[in-house]
């Protein structure tokens, strides 16, 4: 079984200082980014042999420059999207968001892994 996780950085999801944000990181609970991670992933990792999963994020501005990326690993590897288990992907998540800004984005996104290559696809929307 195959497990990819795919994050929406796009502002949409509101300021992560404020507690509404759908990336808010309370030091007491979980986000719903977080949580939702675990718990698809704590059950789907049993089922992988490896435990190596692709993490990947899409519209924030990545530092050191501030170019907008609509697909970049969270684990900050240029070639490599794998974490170690779901708690390596939760870690990597939670360095992402305090690392990058998010961007607001009018396009439509899809996340595959067409022969083991992982991608995201922007569809544009006019708004």
């Amino acid at each position: 079984m195959h497990f990819t996780v795919a994050v929406d950085f796009t502002a949409s999801n509101g300021d992560p200082r404020n507690p509404a944000s759908l990336h808010f990181l309370d030091p007491m609970r979980p986000n719903a980014y977080a949580m939702a991670i675990r718990a698809v992933g704590e059950v789907i990792q049993d089922y992988d042999s490896d435990k190596m999963f692709p993490a990947l994020g899409f519209g924030a501005r990545l530092p050191p420059d501030g170019r907008v990326s609509h697909e970049f690993f969270l684990n900050g590897s240029a070639t490599d999207p794998y974490c170690v288990g779901i708690q390596g992907v939760l870690e990597a998540y939670q360095r992402t968001l305090q690392s990058v800004q998010l961007y607001w984005s009018h396009q439509f996104f899809t996340c595959h892994q067409p022969r083991g290559k992982v991608s995201i696809t922007a569809i544009t929307a006019r708004v």
